[in-house]
């Protein structure tokens, strides 16, 4: 019997001293000469989907792109989006405007009767990977010509805020398709 206290005292004493000696992180070294560590701190990421740089002064409100198919330093670009959705069966190819918060995805599909279903898929994956922007995918041929067009104008400099009421214009062009099929 006082083999089992002594145990139990012993183990009590133990845990004590472990939680003690763990502290709260205080001047530990993972946030030396850091200040206080917030757990729950969420940083978001950067969100500029193309990147338009210094201009001179005859041009200062067009829009440049570095690369015509690699639309910026943030976390993704069209080519990674691409990418994705050209991975989705029935995809056979796919056209991709950006804007700080909207994606536009035109896809030519194989089978026009699986339209809505892939549609869906697509939107799936790119929001299971990539959830902080809205997507607003289509099959829709006339939209998705109006996509191409959009990148054609922003790969030849394009005036950022035409850029961005074309990209507001066709996401809400593509909701109502949506909405109306």
């Amino acid at each position: 019997m006082q083999l089992h206290v002594k145990r139990a005292v012993s183990a009590l004493l133990l845990g004590g001293i472990l939680v003690v000696s763990g502290g709260c992180g205080m001047g530990g070294a993972n946030n030396e000469g850091q200040g206080t560590v917030k757990p729950n701190t969420f940083v978001s990421p950067t969100r500029l989907p193309y990147t338009a740089h210094k201009t001179v002064p005859e041009d200062k409100n067009k829009l440049h792109m570095r690369s015509q198919s690699n639309m910026g330093e943030g976390r993704i670009n069209r080519d990674q989006l691409v990418r994705i959705v050209e991975q989705v069966p029935g995809v056979e190819n796919a056209d991709i405007a950006m804007s700080y918060s909207e994606v536009l995805v035109g896809i030519g599909i194989d089978n026009i009767g699986k339209r809505k279903i892939i549609e869906k898929q697509v939107y799936s994956a790119l929001q299971w990977q990539y959830p902080e922007y809205n997507y607003y995918v289509t099959s829709d041929v006339e939209l998705h010509e109006k996509i191409k067009a959009v990148n054609v104008r922003a790969a030849k400099g394009y005036n950022v805020q035409m850029y961005e009421q074309d990209i507001s214009a066709l996401a809400r062009a593509i909701a109502h398709s949506l909405t109306r099929n």
